[in-house]
């Protein structure tokens, strides 16, 4: 299947995961993370998944940086930051619009 890792439930896992199930729906976002919504018909392990892009790693990621970005501090000396996102990968399954865009 395409979903041998889900997030897991804390204490294990890291900062996503504990953010991902903070709000106590982990369970649920899980199952979305497992139905997908279908294969993409031509597109060797590609699917559409029904995990909302606000749940998606990337989408937390780009959160966090944004956060951090944004803080007083960053403005008052030069910096460098490095922001490693770990999507997009094989197998794919990109959540909707996105991966609905293009034909496979």
């Amino acid at each position: 299947g395409h979903n041998w890792f889900l997030p897991e439930t804390p204490p294990f896992g890291l900062h996503y995961e504990h953010w991902f199930h903070a709000d106590g729906e982990g369970a649920e976002k899980n199952r979305l993370y497992q139905l997908g919504n279908g294969d993409t018909h031509g597109a060797a392990q590609t699917w559409h998944s029904q995990l909302p892009v606000a749940w998606h790693n990337s989408s937390w990621t780009a959160d966090r940086a944004i956060e951090w970005l944004r803080q007083p501090a960053r403005h008052e000396r030069p910096f460098c930051a490095w922001v490693s996102f770990p999507d997009p990968h094989h197998p794919f399954d990109c959540p909707e619009p996105w991966s609905r865009l293009h034909r496979p």
